[in-house]
């Protein structure tokens, strides 16, 4: 009995546990009708930082075939040493028209035929991003990491996502805030480069989960932040909404003191690259449920410092 004549439940489970295997997964494919039925989803729905010969080839594949390219739900991509040049690129090489034309001319392409993507991620080292890339894409975003929104194109672009309930972004602090009807179901607000950012996004959504991001060079001193806080309209009430916040990492630790008066309904607080003082005012959120410590931010994320705390576990 040949593979395609048996029940899809059968073989189905183990193609979901080498899912993340996707050089199997392509084999697979190739093996009979039955396994692509099943292994073309799992190869294609979550695209995620594959090195640059990879890319190419992908491009090759969506560009060819919409059938495939409607099945992507997820696109990631950052241009980091590791992954993005590891393949066999111009003779080991890295050669730098290749790279360009990866950028300006094969993600946007790919990206007109993901139709059906909801989550994108895009960074590159070789500066920022520019507009065009989505602008005449037909996807409805749920999610997105954009490293820097200052294109008055990009800002039309984001008013045409309202699903998008993600947002990863350093807004341009020389950008007046955007309507509270802008981006109507963001829920989770990731302020890269801090303060400006939490400023013009924060009010007037409801916004349930905050990542603050300070930045020394555009982020108030400790001792100015509250009066900030409170000479921006919306900002306060928008900040004692907040179901979830994280605060610190890259180039400062937490300054939760100056900003502890604001959050009183915080159930979750993660505090990143802590420091020995300026905790005790932490027992002022009556409403904490969940307080974690994070290791200080690195490229590969934040991780968890388990602190003991009054006799009791405190993990993040």
């Amino acid at each position: 009995m040949t593979i395609d004549r048996l029940p899809a439940e059968l073989y189905r489970p183990i193609l979901c546990h080498i899912s993340l295997d996707r050089e199997t997964l392509a084999m697979l494919c190739l093996a009979s009708p039955a396994l692509r039925c099943e292994a073309e989803p799992l190869l294609y729905t979550k695209i995620r930082d594959v090195d640059l010969l990879s890319q190419l080839l992908l491009h090759r594949t969506v560009t060819t075939t919409p059938r495939l390219a409607r099945l992507v739900r997820s696109y990631s991509q950052f241009d980091d040493w590791n992954r993005f040049y590891a393949g066999p690129i111009a003779g080991g090489h890295v050669n730098d028209n290749i790279v360009e034309q990866f950028w300006t001319v094969h993600v946007p392409e790919m990206l007109r035929t993901f139709t059906g993507l909801t989550s994108l991620s895009l960074r590159s080292l070789r500066g920022g991003l520019k507009a065009e890339m989505v602008c005449r894409c037909q996807f409805q975003l749920e999610s997105l990491y954009w490293p820097y929104a200052g294109e008055a194109k990009f800002i039309s672009f984001l008013q045409t996502q309202e699903k998008l309930s993600t947002l990863m972004t350093e807004w341009d602090e020389d950008l007046p805030p955007p309507s509270p009807n802008f981006m109507p179901k963001l829920t989770h607000l990731i302020a890269d480069s801090g303060f400006p950012t939490v400023q013009k996004l924060l009010p007037g959504r409801s916004i349930q989960h905050l990542v603050w991001i300070p930045n020394i060079h555009t982020d108030p001193l400790d001792t100015t932040l509250p009066r900030d806080i409170i000479r921006t309209p919306g900002l306060p009430l928008a900040l004692s909404q907040l179901n979830r916040l994280r605060i610190g990492g890259y180039f400062g630790g937490p300054m939760i003191e100056t900003i502890i008066s604001f959050i009183k309904n915080v159930r979750t607080l993660e505090l990143v690259g802590v420091s020995g003082n300026g905790f005790a005012c932490i027992n002022q959120l009556s409403q904490l449920q969940n307080l974690l410590f994070l290791q200080q931010r690195t490229q590969y994320g934040s991780f968890p410092l388990p602190v003991s705390c009054g006799g009791s576990s405190i993990v993040g």
